[in-house]
């Protein structure tokens, strides 16, 4: 072999030393930016928990990931807790995506961003860490917002909570008219409903419905939840509110003396709080000289009319019926009309 062949040989092993270390290089830098601030010290922990806290939205973004797209949530809550692995600790954060659905993460601070004044900004370089975001700061648009009323909904069916069906054509009106939830006037959410205490139907006792009304801030925070069950029933279905021009709420709960009877109709005015002010409760045990009001609409000067059917004695005909409610609770007329009002 001559030694032109030996100097290429050499040349080429060299180049191709050469090549696996740029290559190696190159790979450990993508992992290395791939998991950056994701196992952090205590001090470290405790300082991004402690920020995260004062934010209400969050933008996470690997800019140097293949396919990653930006994820924007409102946060809800943040915490720091050990990673178990050596003395290191981890940051997970629980939020509501863009599509209302809940999220919990654990995140890499690295790929974590804060929103100021439409640009959103590294966490991990606003604190001070070492680290790689893989963009600069972003320029953001207004996210679109998870409507109030399209989230009650899905509330409702994550805690198990059952609207007033016939009601729910009336969500969102402007009319006055009693509704399973609604938006108030301080910008937040006012759901009613009934909780079951059994999984399935088939397990259905007496006893175990519960007429609930939960209040939900613009951040989807649940500032209280209250029941309205009273001695003597055993059931509850249908119910509805309506803010009132003092900003109080007038709630409606079908009850039942005997399941399978027919309901009782019971109207309870509340405080911002839930606190009762006043309630009335038509006459009757369900079905037979029991008033049966399927609308109920809200006045401007804070009376409630009632329209629905009554049965007048044990039959199966059912008349015209059309209540007024004053703004104390009271029944101040109501008058029965023709018989099968639907037909």
């Amino acid at each position: 072999m001559s030694n032109c062949d030996n100097f290429k040989i050499k040349r080429s092993k060299i180049f191709f030393g050469l090549l696996c270390q740029v290559l190696l290089i190159f790979i450990l830098s993508i992992y290395c930016k791939a998991d950056q601030l994701a196992y952090i010290t205590k001090t470290q922990a405790e300082k991004a928990a402690s920020f995260l806290k004062q934010q209400k939205e969050l933008i996470i973004w690997c800019a140097c990931c293949d396919n990653d797209t930006k994820k924007r949530i409102e946060l809800i809550n943040t915490t720091s807790e050990p990673a178990g692995y050596e003395d290191y600790y981890k940051i997970t954060i629980e939020g509501i995506d863009l599509n209302g659905e809940l999220i919990t993460e654990e995140v890499d601070l690295a790929y974590v961003h804060y929103i100021k004044d439409d640009m959103a900004y590294c966490v991990g370089s606003e604190l001070g860490f070492e680290c790689d975001p893989c963009t600069k700061p972003f320029r953001i648009g207004q996210a679109p917002r998870v409507d109030l009323i399209e989230y009650a909904s899905r509330y409702c069916e994550d805690n198990s909570i059952s609207v007033y069906s016939y009601h729910k054509k009336f969500i969102g009106n402007t009319e006055g008219y009693l509704a399973p939830f609604i938006k108030t006037s301080d910008n937040n959410l006012i759901i009613i409903g009934t909780k079951n205490e059994y999984e399935d139907i088939k397990d259905y006792e007496p006893g175990k419905s519960i007429p609930v009304v939960i209040k939900i801030d613009k951040d989807k925070n649940v500032l209280w939840e209250k029941s309205y069950k009273k001695k003597g029933f055993k059931d509850y279905t249908g119910a509805s509110v309506v803010e009132t021009e003092d900003n109080n709420y007038i709630i409606y709960i079908q009850s039942y003396y005997h399941p399978g009877s027919g309901a009782v109709t019971r109207l309870l005015k509340i405080n911002e709080t839930g606190g009762i002010i006043w309630e009335r409760q038509l006459q009757g045990k369900g079905k037979a000289y029991t008033p049966f009001p399927q609308t109920f609409q809200l006045l401007s000067d804070g009376s409630l009319v009632l329209k629905g059917h009554i049965y007048k004695d044990k039959s199966e005909t059912a008349y015209y019926w059309e209540g007024k409610i004053d703004k104390d609770g009271k029944l101040i007329k109501y008058k029965i009309g023709k018989p099968n009002p639907y037909d």
